[in-house]
């Protein structure tokens, strides 16, 4: 058994806790975000946004640091700040706050803060969820 000194950031990733911040560390300490090919279409943007290929916001308010990934559809929402939506999610009349959205995942009228949500999850039906980590 050996013991380090770590001389910079150390999270420990296997909670939920301990990923949420270690997303919010990394969206702080990115430098730059390159936005490509995606439509933003009447959208209040504030504050570093990363924005992926093929994605299309409409009337939503996103509030950076915030990623999004692929082909992401996201609809009068509120995004952010400190939250990832991976490639392929839909998001629509919803809000979201230092959430992480993995692929595939689909948000319907609710309102979700401080989670993790797994991928393909379905969430509607006006659902309130705050620290949960949802699979």
């Amino acid at each position: 058994v050996q013991t380090d000194i770590l001389k910079s950031f150390w999270f420990d990733s296997g909670t939920r806790e301990g990923l949420l911040d270690a997303n919010k560390h990394l969206l702080i300490a990115s430098h730059k975000f390159d936005n490509v090919d995606s439509a933003v279409i009447n959208c209040f943007m504030h504050g570093k946004i990363g924005l992926d290929q093929g994605s299309v916001l409409e009337g939503s308010n996103i509030m950076g640091p915030v990623y999004i990934g692929k082909n992401v559809k996201i609809f009068n929402s509120t995004i952010g700040p400190f939250s990832t939506i991976a490639d392929g999610c839909f998001i629509e009349n919803s809000e979201l706050q230092e959430t992480i959205v993995m692929e595939g995942t689909k948000i319907v009228n609710s309102q979700i803060y401080s989670s993790l949500l797994f991928k393909d999850i379905k969430v509607n039906d006006k659902q309130f969820i705050i620290n949960k980590l949802v699979k």
